[in-house]
């Protein structure tokens, strides 16, 4: 349990040093964001290594009997997360919706690693291509791919 703790000051401390950095700069809401993605994983893997140890808890509404884990819950709640919000800073930096967004996300050592991340755009918007790529890799890094949808 103080290990629990620990991580969880931890992520909180990281994440407010973190937004004093960027505080008045135009990456500002980006570093935010991960910041709250981070804690939200401090959050929840300490809690599914206690699932796994065999201690009981009570799953109040967060997932069905019969649906995954919580470890598979938590990250797939981050995904949808961070598909929403690739699509919001695409729409407000180009002005485009992005026909899909996917994003590769696994945990590693306890902690989650965002893998590559894909996204869609529609034809009438590939002459946009390597800007919204320019754009999503300086925003997020990583491995960021722009593909055209053949719809």
């Amino acid at each position: 349990m103080k290990d629990y703790f620990f991580c969880v000051l931890i992520a909180s401390v990281l994440s407010a040093v973190c937004a004093a950095l960027a505080a008045g700069g135009a990456l500002e809401k980006h570093v935010k964001y991960v910041c709250s993605l981070i804690c939200a994983a401090a959050v929840f893997l300490p809690l599914t290594k206690a699932l796994k140890s065999g201690i009981n808890i009570e799953k109040q509404n967060l997932i069905s009997e019969k649906s995954v884990s919580l470890e598979r819950y938590a990250f797939r709640e981050a995904e949808e997360e961070s598909k929403a919000y690739i699509k919001n800073i695409v729409n407000e930096k180009f002005g485009i919706t992005l026909s899909g967004v996917s994003i590769e996300i696994y945990s590693e050592e306890n902690a989650a690693v965002v893998g590559e991340i894909r996204v869609t755009l529609s034809p009438e918007d590939k002459m946009l291509r390597e800007d919204v790529a320019g754009f999503l890799l300086t925003a997020l890094g990583g491995s960021v791919k722009v593909v055209i949808s053949t719809e």
